[in-house]
């Protein structure tokens, strides 16, 4: 009798474990699913922004209406990813990038000429962007040579704003603002990013020694600026309080 139950429960042990085994194998990867899923959606954004409503549209607020439907088909196709799993966790990170990108472009359209939400839609395009080709490059994502190639151009170009950009703010960091008269502030910077820069807005933030912000400035950029050329950049704020730092954001026009 002994001899009975020990074989039945080595039996029953030996079924749980095949079942146990069985449900690891069934766990599905969401992998595959999303590259493809990126694919089907640049392919009816792309058919929505390029059709005739797009090209017979009579004004800027009307294509930026036909290019947020574009954005939402997008985004419709792509955001199902949050809660799957993925066999390669970089590429969950990736997924969840891509879909604020395109929320953060539906957010900030129609643009209306206002020029900070013509920014936060031109950084998230160029996130966007950056986030294909990765997915081409590591991914295996397959779209049309020719979108592809725009969008590696456009990459390129990105790449190198965001060097200069960061070039000129170690530039700004380095530099000591100066008090000129009362809440205007001023230093002479040197153009080390090494290209020949035009029209472009410094954004100056005051910090206090709390870490909040204080007060605000922008200086505008209109004429060429020249490789190693020394400018005077000035700067004035509404804010009469002393402050610790200045943080610097760049915006190429």
């Amino acid at each position: 009798m002994k001899k009975l139950l020990s074989t039945i429960s080595a039996l029953l042990i030996g079924v749980s474990l095949v079942a146990c085994s069985e449900k690891k194998e069934q766990v599905h990867y969401y992998d595959n699913d999303y590259v493809q899923a990126v694919k089907m959606g640049l392919e009816r954004r792309i058919k929505i922004v390029d059709g005739d409503e797009y090209k017979n549209a009579q004004s800027p607020n009307e294509k930026d209406l036909i290019v947020l439907k574009g954005v939402k088909e997008e985004l419709n196709t792509v955001n199902g990813f949050k809660d799957k799993t993925f066999n390669n966790p970089e590429l969950k990170k990736i997924a969840q990038d891509y879909e604020k990108a395109l929320t953060i472009q539906s957010e900030n359209l129609p643009i209306n000429n206002d020029l900070d939400k013509s920014k936060a839609f031109e950084d998230a395009y160029n996130d966007r962007t950056k986030i294909i080709i990765t997915l081409i490059d590591k991914y295996g994502l397959k779209i049309d040579r020719n979108i592809e190639t725009e969008f590696r151009q456009n990459a390129n170009s990105v790449t190198k704003k965001d060097n200069v950009e960061s070039k000129l703010i170690d530039a700004l960091k380095a530099s000591e603002f100066k008090k000129l008269e009362q809440q205007h502030y001023g230093a002479n910077i040197k153009n080390t990013t090494g290209e020949k820069l035009g029209n472009l807005i410094i954004n100056f933030k005051l910090i206090d020694k709390d870490g909040v912000t204080i007060g605000t400035g922008q200086y505008a950029n209109t004429t060429e600026w020249a490789p190693d050329e020394v400018k005077s950049i000035d700067f004035y704020t509404t804010s009469k309080k002393n402050f610790e730092k200045i943080e610097f954001s760049i915006q190429q026009l």
